[in-house]
């Protein structure tokens, strides 16, 4: 069974509004998993919750018109079900990606799913692309 595709299908039952396009302005998510990419203490996402995965992308999700509530459903519907426990999530505008010379790609589904694309190739610099997130971005804490 494809869980994707049936939990997209759930997910637009329940909020059948999508985004259209994405502003600067837009607010989007980036779920933490992993304790090192977070400072709870500090409350300040680290540069590493940004870094591109081995496919040379970061997953994101588009939260424009969510609740709170919801933001954190979207992150337990569709990453929790891999067996992952989301931790915290950073947020920011897409203003920031932009700002650090990189590109948000949409990639449904799941729905509002997003990748940030266009990361340099040396690792020094993509680095850099990460701490302008990092910085850029709100540290919000499951609770």
């Amino acid at each position: 069974m494809n869980w994707p595709l049936v939990l997209s299908r759930i997910w637009k039952r329940f909020f059948p509004k999508d985004p259209e396009g994405i502003g600067r302005n837009d607010p989007l998510a980036r779920y933490l998993i992993d304790k090192r990419h977070f400072s709870p203490l500090n409350q300040r996402v680290k540069p590493g919750a940004f870094l591109p995965e081995l496919t040379g992308e970061t997953s994101i999700y588009l939260t424009k018109e969510l609740s709170e509530e919801e933001i954190w459903t979207l992150g337990t519907t569709y990453i929790e079900i891999t067996g992952r426990r989301i931790r915290a999530r950073a947020e920011l505008l897409a203003r920031a990606v932009e700002r650090a010379k990189l590109r948000i790609l949409p990639d449904d589904p799941p729905p509002r799913h997003a990748k940030i694309v266009g990361w340099p190739s040396e690792k020094d610099e993509q680095k850099a692309c990460a701490l302008e997130l990092a910085q850029s971005s709100v540290l919000k804490l499951r609770q």
